[in-house]
């Protein structure tokens, strides 16, 4: 049976379930901390800053050439590494300096549009380097994942983009310590021109791919597993339905950082 995609809107009391596989971003205050004081006058065009970085490869930082496993959202990507980096061979990257909002879990605002810049950025490029901060492969306080910055190179580009900066220049993130780094200068005159530009997570506009109903907007890996957090509020959330069966549905929603599927029994009534 050819499988539809269906939005739903839950009341979550008791989950009738059968499981496949049995930082809430606020919106960036006017003066970040990681921006400087803007100007009062706006600039007259957009100044591409990723161009204004480039990559030296003669430098002490550690760089290595990669592949994409797995896109996971706008600031995390797990890439194909020699097991002599990792032993499993699957870097977890947590971009630096940047804080995309959330696509997975509780979903929030440009989350999905941010997640589709890293994936595009990424697609079809030809060379990826991973380089790092410092002189050593550091990871973030979850031990697990290594922050980055990610360069990558498509067909016809003379050089190297930095897709970090990329993203704070267009408003798909905010700052995440990153005046500390040694982009930092850029990346804070990035910040700061889209903020002028109230570009995305800098405006007031709406986002088209974000729901603004009465309910909280969540993925199913999140509500499979933390369903309890949840009892007894409205949620809403994006899944395929595979069956149907009994006055109801079974909707799954594939998760590409566990390589699963996380889905539940949806019973609608007679």
């Amino acid at each position: 049976m050819k499988k539809r995609l269906l939005s739903l809107l839950l009341l979550v009391g008791m989950l009738f379930s059968m499981a496949t596989a049995c930082d809430k971003l606020s919106k960036p205050s006017e003066n970040s901390s990681e921006s400087s004081s803007n100007s009062s006058q706006e600039p007259a065009e957009m100044i591409d800053y990723a161009a204004q970085v480039k990559l030296d490869m003669a430098s002490e930082t550690l760089k290595q050439e990669v592949t994409v496993l797995n896109h996971i959202d706008g600031d995390t990507t797990h890439f194909n590494v020699p097991k002599s980096i990792v032993p499993t061979g699957m870097l977890k990257a947590r971009y630096l300096a940047v804080n995309t909002p959330e696509s997975t879990g509780k979903i929030e605002e440009w989350g999905k549009k941010a997640s589709r810049y890293t994936k595009e950025a990424l697609k079809d490029a030809t060379s990826i380097i991973i380089e790092t901060d410092g002189t050593e492969w550091a990871v973030d306080s979850t031990g697990e994942r290594h922050l980055v910055w990610v360069w990558y190179k498509k067909a016809g580009m003379s050089d190297y983009r930095c897709l970090n900066i990329e993203l704070l220049q267009n408003g798909l993130a905010v700052g995440s310590k990153a005046s500390a780094t040694r982009y930092g200068d850029i990346c804070v005159k990035a910040i700061d021109q889209a903020s002028v530009f109230e570009l995305h997570v800098h405006s007031q506009d709406k986002d088209p791919d974000y729901y603004y109903g009465e309910a909280i907007k969540i993925d199913l890996k999140e509500l499979r597993l933390n369903a309890e957090s949840y009892k007894g509020m409205r949620v809403a959330f994006d899944g395929y339905v595979s069956q149907y069966y009994n006055n109801g549905v079974y909707v799954e929603d594939f998760d590409s950082e566990t390589g699963m599927y996380f889905g539940m029994y949806v019973y609608y009534g007679f």
